[in-house]
């Protein structure tokens, strides 16, 4: 056998390439080379540990490029025993690493990870499938449904595992406190369905049977427990869920790349971490139920969840579904007062959750820490009024910032001095510890405060698919951030919250945020919320967000569930100076809710569309645009103000068929006589008779006092003789 080492040693060597340039290295490091078999059932771990030490021998100045061989399963067992956590990739304080899978799967035991990414530079995991040999989570047959009782029957399918004592006690015990997001349910034939239960306790019916008694929370909505029916599929997590457990966590690093990387199944979340500088890029990400099996869920929460990082995050190209949380999760941690010096001069340290596990954060064997802050950094300070909604006090610059030694731990309170001074803050309570617990949460009096350039400042989430999910699509709180040209569909959550809470941990401010030529299909909540505070009560805070929601459109498909108080599109709340235009809805029962907002510029779809940098005007309908061929056209229908009525970006709106030049209709104008009409390229005219009516027909919803107003005997003669529009 050693002698067989020192062979692959001197094959690395010989096999490995040495580019040289001006300034760079460059060694290739390929996985046959060592003692792997590639079938998925061989224990491969041996082989890949050897082929990762020998890759990481490299300088730092070299490019290392890891090759894995072309679509083969490499099985890893674990190197560690027991619920210690243990990562194939341990690639820490290294710099220029590229992991090249050559669209191999790698098949994981449970509590390991496939990469964790720490305190490196430039580095690149590409062309991988990640999943685990046993699924971390269980699944099976629906039966006995019983009401009263709240409870259900889940025989379990084969190939899913029985829980054990131990993980039926951590499951038992964190859905005491948080039964969030823990479980899927599917059709028969596996087909998602938009039914949410939540979890109050698991127990063995029968092992021999595998039989599970399920029961959920008082609280859980009727209307799912009505959809619940015998012989559909039900899924939930096996394990407690408050190990980290990431696929891949990026943690302290800088310009890290995932590319064309597919993750089937999680610990938790799929791609995790926090504190890094540079760019994270993740384009054509796949987390999905493994293709060709009968999984009905992927990631058991979170799909990608990025907290309190200075690096711009990219996510292009992306599809993610059937996780049992939130597909995207940007954000920071929200910090309060510990201590009060004066109005220039304050000590903070972050809002700790109820749960200390979840706050601290464990992957590997780091621990805890706040964001770093520097000089320069905005500071944006809120406190709760009497009814606790929040009061936006100022805004300030840090001038110094310096750790403060506490009880031996210089990670979590820090000194910060601000170059104007912000009245009214409020410390916690005098006393209060560091350690992570619930006791500066419920002290609701004292001041918060958000960083912006510690929440993923920049960002870009763009054309990328989130669908059939029990939770939200995207949670993105930050500074100059663009959601652009992505699909939502299926979801029971929101579309895209932006809205800030000041309690939870995952947070931050939506500054100047661009929410554009998006489709929503089917949100059971609003599609696009954006906002600070909570969700009642609208009390003055109108924090100046200075962003925009434009141009996206707006379907539902389904009769989806819908409570009182949560029945619009869009959703904006306790923020000034937001642009909310060009938008269309429809079979949608209202539009936009503007709730305590300033400065808002708001106005219907305009038909009428011009792209940047480019002639021609277009005529856009509900599902389809067309070419206006000549002015002369354009001004006979739309009257000579019909710039009125146009509106000019980059792009047309997307989710719409080209139909060349107009050949059947190019604007629909009112009469000053009465009346909604469509006006053909013929000379000929429909009746649509009222908004109502023209809604129903077009799907459009827009404001009559959008539609050009014409008084021409010549189309009021016309009009008299007009049929009615069909449907």
């Amino acid at each position: 056998m050693k002698s067989l080492r020192i062979r692959n040693k001197v094959a690395i060597l010989l096999m490995s390439t040495i580019a040289f340039s001006s300034h760079t290295l460059a060694a290739t490091v390929n996985i046959s080379n060592y003692q792997v078999v590639g079938n998925g059932a061989a224990n491969d771990r041996s082989g890949f540990n050897e082929a990762i030490n020998d890759l990481l021998s490299h300088s730092d100045s070299e490019t290392k490029t890891l090759n894995l061989q072309a679509q083969k399963t490499y099985y890893l067992g674990r190197s560690v025993s027991g619920n210690e956590l243990d990562q194939i990739f341990d690639l820490s304080n290294v710099s220029n690493v590229v992991i090249n899978g050559n669209h191999s799967t790698l098949l994981l035991e449970r509590y390991d990870m496939a990469a964790f990414i720490n305190q490196s530079k430039n580095i690149t995991i590409k062309n991988l499938k990640l999943d685990y040999k046993t699924p971390t989570f269980t699944q099976g047959i629906v039966s006995q449904i019983n009401t009263s009782q709240r409870t259900f029957t889940v025989t379990v399918q084969d190939g899913y595992p029985l829980p054990t004592d131990a993980e039926l006690s951590s499951i038992n015990a964190r859905a005491v406190n948080s039964p969030w997001a823990n479980s899927a349910t599917a059709s028969s034939s596996g087909q998602f369905l938009r039914i949410n239960i939540f979890i109050k306790r698991v127990d063995i019916i029968n092992r021999t049977s595998r039989q599970l008694k399920i029961t959920y929370i008082d609280s859980t909505s009727t209307d799912d427990i009505n959809q619940l029916q015998n012989n559909q599929l039900f899924a939930f997590r096996t394990h407690g869920g408050t190990e980290p457990g990431h696929m891949v966590r990026i943690h302290k690093s800088e310009d890290v790349t995932l590319e064309n990387v597919s993750i089937y199944n999680t610990m938790k979340m799929g791609i995790g971490g926090g504190h890094n500088e540079g760019t994270i890029r993740l384009t054509n990400i796949k987390i999905q139920p493994k293709p060709g099996t009968n999984r009905i869920v992927s990631a058991v929460s979170d799909g990608i969840h990025l907290k309190s990082n200075r690096a711009q995050v990219i996510i292009e190209n992306s599809l993610i579904e059937r996780n049992l949380d939130d597909a995207v999760n940007l954000g920071s941690m929200a910090e309060v007062i510990q201590h009060w010096h004066s109005a220039t001069d304050i000590e903070i340290r972050d809002v700790s959750i109820q749960y200390p596990s979840y706050v601290a954060q464990r992957a590997g064997n780091f621990n805890f820490e706040s964001p770093e802050l520097k000089v320069g950094d905005e500071v944006y300070a809120f406190n709760y009024d009497s009814d606790n909604e929040p009061l936006f006090l100022g805004k300030a610059k840090i001038l110094t910032v310096a750790a403060v030694l506490v009880n031996g731990n210089n990670k979590r309170v820090r000194r910060i001095t601000l170059d104007n001074a912000i009245h009214n803050m409020v410390p916690l309570d005098e006393g209060t510890g560091v350690a992570a617990s619930a006791s500066n949460v419920v002290q609701r009096h004292a001041t918060r405060i958000f960083i912006p350039n510690v929440s993923n400042p920049n960002f870009i989430i763009r054309n990328n698919t989130f669908r059939n999910k029990t939770r939200s699509g995207v949670l993105a709180r930050g500074k100059n951030g663009l959601i652009r040209g992505n699909s939502f569909s299926n979801l029971d959550g929101y579309g895209v919250l932006g809205q800030n809470s000041l309690t939870f941990n995952e947070n931050n401010l939506p500054l100047n945020m661009e929410i554009s030529a998006n489709y929503f299909e089917n949100t059971r909540l609003w599609a696009i919320i954006l906002g600070v505070g909570a969700w009642q009560n609208n009390k003055p805070s109108l924090l100046p967000s200075h962003s925009q929601i434009v141009n996206n459109r707006f379907n539902r498909t389904q009769n989806i569930k819908m409570t009182d108080e949560i029945s619009t599109r869009i959703h904006v709340k306790n923020v000034a100076d937001i642009n909310v235009s060009g938008n269309v809805f429809f079979n949608v029962d209202s539009d936009t809710d503007l709730l305590n907002a300033a400065n808002v510029t708001s106005n219907a779809f305009l038909p009428l569309w011009k792209r940047n940098g480019q002639a021609g005007i277009y005529f856009v309908s509900n599902d389809s645009y067309c070419h206006i061929p000549s002015m002369s056209r354009l001004t006979n229908i739309w009257g000579s103000n019909w710039q009125d009525f146009l509106t000019t970006a980059d792009d047309l709106p997307v989710q719409r068929v080209d139909n060349g030049t107009c050949r059947q209709y190019e604007g629909v104008i009112r009469l000053t006589g009465g009346g909604i009409y469509r006006y053909n390229h013929d000379n000929t005219m429909c009746n649509y008779g009222s908004m109502h009516f023209f809604r129903q027909s077009t799907g459009i919803i827009v404001n009559a006092a959008s539609l050009p107003v014409r008084s021409e005997q010549t189309l009021i003669d016309k009009a008299q003789g007009a049929k009615v529009c069909p449907r």
